[in-house]
């Protein structure tokens, strides 16, 4: 008995499910607005995408022009850092002002190796790139260098260049265990 009762409240539960999906509240009405995906495929075709894409392409081609290094050098280098304007707490009180100078790897620690080379150098990049190492491109087309390399590849920009005065390349940046400077190796090229 209590079997025969299962069964039938099974049956009849699956039953509602069944109409549910028919089931119409209110008036229903066809979607008329485009689907996300045939959006991006007009957006893509347009001429003003290919475009977009090739300019930000060129982009990646930029850089700044650094000469190959004529010789093996290693120096030691402090990226001292000018505040260009007050720092100041909570209750406006300067805590350091405005031309403080200082060094910023006494304070963190450099993520890893920085690598500065330029397109002509990716081979030399493969043979002494290791991983982790944090790859810098001064010049050239950095989107076929990430197809070379495998690795994520930056473009140098002024600012960095500014601060870590990379003024050769191929050139590795390091801050070794208890330094507060990089350890700057040109390698000849």
């Amino acid at each position: 008995m209590k079997l025969l009762l299962l069964s039938m409240m099974l049956l009849a539960a699956f039953s509602m499910v069944a109409d549910a999906n028919e089931i119409k509240v209110g008036d229903v009405y066809p979607v008329k607005e485009k689907s996300m995906e045939e959006l991006i495929a007009a957006r893509i075709q347009s001429a003003d995408m290919e475009q977009k894409l090739l300019n930000y392409t060129k982009t990646f081609e930029a850089g700044i022009t650094i000469p190959a290094a004529a010789v093996d050098k290693e120096y030691a280098f402090t990226p001292w850092y000018v505040l260009q304007e007050d720092i100041r707490d909570q209750n406006n009180q300067v805590l350091f002002p405005k031309g403080f100078r200082f060094n910023p790897l006494t304070k963190v620690r450099a993520p890893g190796r920085l690598v500065f080379f330029d397109e002509t150098q990716v081979d030399w990049v493969i043979e002494n790139a290791l991983a982790g190492d944090h790859l810098v491109m001064t010049s050239g087309d950095v989107y076929t260098a990430m197809e070379r390399l495998k690795a994520r590849v930056y473009l140098l920009d002024a600012k960095t260049h500014e601060r870590l005065d990379v003024s050769a390349v191929p050139s590795i940046y390091e801050q070794k265990l208890n330094d507060f400077h990089f350890t700057v190796n040109h390698y000849a090229f």
